[in-house]
């Protein structure tokens, strides 16, 4: 599978919900004139999106209840506790459907990226317009716009450190703990006190019985956990014993 379009926010409930975005203002002003949109293209690329965003919200999810249910009533059968046995049914969503000679084919993110190459060489398209369309600027950095940052940690017991880190339109965010002035990972290698994540939650525990003072920074990063940009300002804050 080749790597995802630098165009593409990083995860796919994030596409869900970017690709219906785009294909409406496929077909507004100004993009429909000024990048000369097709309304055949707008239709393959709404269909698409509404597969897609289907499978993603609707499918997926009630496949993956149904499994727990039956996992739960395989557990039920064979070792109780109680003895009221009823099979799971599923409740599956209903598809869209799509008018009469309309192919949803393979690869659909290879075709998009043919046509967001050809809108992103027209002069006129700015940044500016192409992230007012949905499109992500950056090259899975984040936007010119937009700044990493630290929005919150919550220290827990056993040096358990919940952090929340702004991630923007950005694929991934790289985040470093500097633990009692030990210093910053060094960012080729990371380390325990390094995670490259596309969450923007996450735990780090740092060593129990002793409370710690920790610095914490985060900076945007492409799909391959490149660094994109400067780092966040730091936050200091102390764990728990």
């Amino acid at each position: 599978m080749a790597s995802e379009p630098s165009w593409l926010k990083g995860t796919d409930d994030e596409q869900a919900v970017q690709l219906p975005k785009i294909a409406l203002s496929m077909t507004q002003e100004p993009f429909k004139t000024l990048l000369n949109i097709s309304t055949t293209d707008a239709e393959v690329w709404n269909y698409h999106a509404q597969e897609f965003g289907f499978l993603q919200l609707q499918a997926i999810p009630n496949a993956d209840a149904y499994k727990k249910a039956l996992v739960a009533a395989r557990d039920l059968l064979t070792h109780g506790p109680s003895r009221d046995y009823v099979r799971p049914s599923q409740n599956a969503p209903t598809p869209p459907t799509y008018p009469s000679g309309v192919t949803i084919f393979g690869d659909f993110y290879d075709w998009a990226n043919v046509l967001v190459k050809q809108w992103k060489s027209h002069p006129d398209f700015t940044p500016a317009l192409q992230e007012q369309m949905g499109l992500v600027v950056s090259s899975g950095g984040g936007t010119g716009t937009e700044t990493p940052q630290v929005r919150s940690v919550k220290a827990l017991s056993g040096g358990v450190l919940q952090i929340d880190v702004y991630k923007g339109s950005a694929a991934m965010v790289i985040t470093q703990l500097n633990v009692d002035g030990s210093g910053w990972p060094v960012l080729e290698d990371g380390g325990k006190y390094q995670k490259t994540l596309a969450s923007s939650r996450f735990e780090f525990k740092v060593p129990p019985g002793a409370a710690h003072s920790v610095e914490i920074r985060t900076a945007f990063a492409d799909k391959g956990g490149n660094m994109q940009g400067d780092w966040s300002e730091v936050k200091t804050v102390s764990s728990l014993a």
